[in-house]
């Protein structure tokens, strides 16, 4: 046999088999790693099943947005869906809430440095304005469509 076709033969299995490896070392459960802070990120889980044609209907995915506090700044604006999980992650140096300007929509109350804290966002579609409560210079919007 050809060495040079050899070569190839071992290469092509070592590739399927190193792809396979790597699909099998997958986990169902999800991890998350931190983003750029000036970035929103968002993340969905999707039941197993979900968006295939069988006979019982899929369930709706959930969705978690993230709202990240850097250097006495909230990220944003943010769109979410009515209902949606918020996630608010302090990486900044001292403490913040996020709260609305209503003062009866949302309220994470104290966000240590570090910490996290969630709401759920408003059902009604609308905008809403939001401030830290101990720093009066921080404002975000958080834009809640259907």
């Amino acid at each position: 046999m050809n060495p040079k076709l050899r070569f190839g033969t071992r290469l092509c299995t070592l590739a399927f088999v190193s792809a396979l490896a790597v699909a099998g070392c997958g986990s169902s459960s999800s991890s998350s790693s931190k983003a750029d802070p000036a970035v929103t990120s968002s993340s969905s889980t999707v039941p197993r099943g979900a968006g295939t044609t069988s006979a019982s209907p899929a369930v709706a995915a959930t969705i978690t947005i993230t709202i990240t506090i850097k250097d006495i700044m909230f990220s944003g604006p943010i769109t979410v869906k009515p209902g949606s999980t918020v996630t608010v992650e302090n990486d900044d140096t001292t403490t913040h809430t996020l709260a609305s300007d209503d003062s009866k929509s949302f309220d994470t109350g104290n966000i240590f440095p570090g910490a996290t804290r969630t709401f759920v966002a408003p059902k009604a579609a609308g905008t809403y304005k939001f401030h830290c409560n101990i720093h009066a210079n921080m404002h975000g919007v958080l834009n809640v469509s259907a």
